[in-house]
């Protein structure tokens, strides 16, 4: 297993972590955590140290799942959890505190090494969790008195936004979403964490699982013939240098080796590389948007680069359920405030599309469901 610091800590992490979201329910049922344990020992066996979970991962168990493990392994692995307002419902400083406690007993450790802001949207939502009295002052109580050890951003916002963020100097690591599909979205977060010495942690390398089933599309960032695609696509995240750690949610032993297998003799991607990545998307996936992001800022305020990333489920799974599954589950935007029913077909989206998308269609399409 590959190392590296984890930003200016003087934690070293591993390359690939382990994200508690993806346990299966038939082995953690009235509490049997015997078997998800085994598995996150397995992994910290192959060399993995960095556990990362929430409070209602696999319905309100993962942390529990996690504690369980924990209590039978040596304390040479960190751990990383989350809280908000929006997700969790605390809205105070001393909720934070009180949701803090909760999860140290749940996760059976003395403290938290990594606690994130988790899933800002936006950069108001930021300004309003980091102001004064805001749920931001919960974290850094908790660190003062030695509950957490790091203070993290957990955020889907895109590039712009997150340097925003980062540049405020408030934290120490961000968890972003980052694949060979949407890096294009996200590569301005990437270099203001580089440039800042901040951690990068990335959630979704294998696209919530989108990637691996639809082979065929994703089938040009293979190297080798014996790969898979779901190797390749977690190799072409651990290949950035500036990506500290990148998440992965297992569900056997069988994925767990896939993972470290990914990242054996591993070298780091080159600019020509992600070049040759947008053409690819741009040819093989000329109808998928890639998120750069070009679109955003419509008249109406319709968060266009997060509906079009939801109307990519619709093309490679030809499901439209799976388009509102992703703007009500992932980017939980209000519909139709601020949806695509507001579209007055000004047509300043597609005036700026890279890739030339029929955007006001599929609004159109969206605003139908």
């Amino acid at each position: 297993m590959l190392y590296r610091p984890y930003g200016k800590t003087d934690k070293s992490v591993s390359i690939i972590g382990f994200g508690g979201m993806r346990f299966l329910e038939e082995e953690f049922k009235e509490g049997n955590y015997d078997k998800c344990a085994e598995l996150i020992m397995y992994a910290r066996d192959k060399g993995i140290n960095y556990f990362d979970t929430a409070p209602l991962y696999c319905g309100d168990q993962s942390e529990k799942i996690m504690g369980y493990a924990f209590k039978q392994m040596k304390k040479d692995f960190y751990v990383a959890t989350k809280t908000s307002t929006h997700v969790t419902g605390d809205k105070t400083r001393d909720d934070v505190l009180r949701r803090i406690e909760t999860s140290l007993s749940r996760l059976q450790v003395d403290h938290i090494d990594f606690m994130h802001l988790w899933c800002v949207l936006d950069y108001e939502m930021f300004k309003t969790y980091t102001r004064k009295g805001g749920i931001f002052e919960g974290f850094l109580e908790a660190k003062k008195r030695g509950l957490i050890q790091h203070i993290a951003l957990s955020t889907h916002a895109g590039g712009e936004e997150i340097e925003k963020m980062l540049e405020t100097n408030l934290f120490e690591g961000v968890l972003l979403g980052y694949n060979a599909t949407n890096f294009a979205f996200r590569e301005k977060g990437l270099e203001a964490a580089k440039r800042l010495k901040c951690a990068v942690v990335t959630m979704n390398p294998l696209g919530g699982g989108l990637i691996p089933q639809h082979e065929d599309f994703y089938d040009f960032l293979k190297k080798d013939e014996e790969d898979t695609v779901a190797k390749a696509a977690i190799r072409f995240n651990a290949s950035h240098p500036e990506i500290t750690v990148t998440l992965c949610g297992f569900e056997s032993k069988s994925q767990v080796d896939e993972a470290c297998l990914a990242v054996k003799d591993l070298k780091a991607i080159t600019e020509e590389e992600k070049i040759q990545i947008k053409l690819h998307l741009s040819e093989a996936l000329n109808n998928v948007c890639t998120g750069c992001g070009y679109c955003d800022g419509c008249p109406k305020g319709i968060a266009i680069p997060k509906l079009m990333d939801a109307y990519n489920q619709f093309i490679l799974t030809e499901r439209k359920d799976r388009i509102m599954s992703r703007i009500n589950n992932h980017w939980q935007i209000e519909v139709p405030k601020g949806g695509a029913a507001s579209c007055s077909a000004c047509g300043k989206c597609e005036k700026v599309c890279t890739q030339k998308l029929p955007i006001i269609k599929r609004l159109g399409e969206i605003a139908a469901l």
